[in-house]
């Protein structure tokens, strides 16, 4: 479409290669160390033979990304060598992932459905091995896919989804995660209304450069400190009615009173 930062425009074949080994599999199967390891449980538990060479080709590849994603390694950490086995780690936990699905009892109209989740959520995120820019917001409906399909297989393994003890601790999981992440969306919006008090009060006495203070859990966000002169920045001016000449000096976020507290340790 004209005029749309994604689109033919941006398509270069000539990426493909690069994007495959960097950031897209990065994104849709590195980072998804979670639901690797769920999906491995999820072959183990439909596996008719559970064999010692089985269960390793089920969680080897899941065990190694979910230890990657523990120790925060990235792909611009790795030579060639290592994303190329990675690439081929992922291409055979795929193949294997399709062969018990084929070869599992369940019926075959849940794993039509099984693989009708697994490529949409591929297909999704297919036009971007060539077109820009990609980034993690990109993948969550993938993720939800993902997600449908696993739900789908697990329901025909011998676990108990019905039972009252199986409903008591999805509900206590379910609790804690959203009591987590509404804990820290709470604590996000109370550290943007301070620092936004304090960018008008610098502001309104007359300050033309003022410093604004990055949230404490800004990556379950989108540019909620965006750059100063950008698009996002200049709309976050806007809503809040500051003049577009004024500049933000964007710092790391700490807690002045934390800072206080170890000065009175030492």
């Amino acid at each position: 479409m004209e005029n749309n930062m994604r689109g033919f425009s941006n398509a270069d074949l000539h990426t493909f290669n690069s994007t495959l080994l960097t950031e897209w599999s990065e994104l849709y199967v590195k980072q998804n160390a979670l639901l690797l390891v769920l999906f491995s449980i999820a072959m183990y538990l439909l596996s008719k033979n559970k064999t010692l060479e089985k269960s390793l080709l089920f969680f080897i590849p899941s065990g190694y990304f979910m230890l990657r994603y523990l120790f925060n390694i990235s792909w611009q950490q790795q030579p060639m060598v290592v994303l190329v086995f990675e690439l081929l780690l992922i291409i055979t936990f795929l193949g294997t992932l399709i062969v018990v699905i084929s070869q599992s009892q369940i019926p075959f109209s849940s794993k039509r459905r099984s693989f009708s989740y697994i490529i949409i959520s591929l297909l999704l995120i297919a036009p971007f091995l060539i077109v820009t820019p990609y980034g993690p917001r990109n993948i969550l409906t993938s993720y939800v896919f993902l997600g449908l399909a696993l739900f789908e297989l697990l329901r025909y393994t011998k676990i108990d989804f019905t039972s009252r003890w199986s409903k008591k601790i999805a509900l206590i999981l379910v609790a804690c995660l959203a009591l987590f992440f509404l804990d820290l969306h709470g604590i996000n919006k109370f550290e943007d209304s301070q620092r936004i008090a304090q960018l008008k009060q610098e502001v309104n006495s007359g300050e033309e450069e003022v410093e604004l203070k990055r949230l404490p859990y800004e990556f379950i966000g989108h540019d909620l400190t965006p750059p100063d002169g950008s698009v996002q920045g200049d709309r976050q001016k806007m809503h809040h009615n500051i003049s577009l000449d004024t500049r933000f000096n964007i710092v790391n976020y700490h807690d002045s009173s934390l800072d206080k507290l170890l000065e009175n340790e030492q």
